[in-house]
């Protein structure tokens, strides 16, 4: 998340691109707090439960997707989280209230067939036990929550690694 290649006015993402098949590698990646959430909209278009390619060996994971390695390994992608900067920000330009987490991606997110290997998120599970989130009463609300959806996954899936960002 927060990835910044597909931002408006951005051009990296050609060249991200070309430097990947040049590698032999393929990206996977999936949304922040700060990535233009309508553009990514439209260019997975339709698709909930799978991966798009958005420019040669760049895949964008929409939350809720799940991906096979061809080792059998079973990801399972939860993008998304808020953002503590909102109010300094500019709403369609540099935040976007698509950024968080909604219940509807959670259900998606614990309908995925297991077993999920890895969990891919942007936020951060509640634990450890000591974090508290900093900023305004509204914007602890919305990641306390965004949090405890991401415990949920954890719970169901049990996942025997997760990753995130954001934090």
């Amino acid at each position: 998340g927060d990835w910044g290649f597909i931002w408006p006015g951005s051009n990296k993402l050609k060249e991200l691109s070309d430097m990947l098949v040049g590698l032999g590698v393929t990206l996977r990646f999936i949304d922040g707090n700060h990535d233009d959430h309508p553009t990514l909209k439209k260019l997975r278009g339709r698709v909930r439960v799978r991966g798009v390619e958005i420019a040669k060996n760049v895949i964008y994971q929409p939350r809720g997707s799940v991906y096979q390695d061809e080792d059998g390994t079973r990801f399972l992608f939860l993008g998304g989280a808020p953002s503590i900067d909102q109010a300094s920000r500019v709403e369609g330009q540099s935040w976007w209230p698509e950024e968080t987490i909604t219940q509807s991606d959670l259900e998606l997110a614990l309908s995925a067939k297991g077993p999920i290997h890895v969990l891919v998120t942007h936020d951060a599970p509640t634990f450890p036990p000591d974090f508290t989130p900093k900023g305004t009463p509204s914007y602890q609300r919305d990641q306390l929550r965004s949090m405890k959806y991401v415990d949920k996954l954890i719970r169901y899936h049990r996942p025997p690694l997760h990753v995130h960002g954001h934090w």
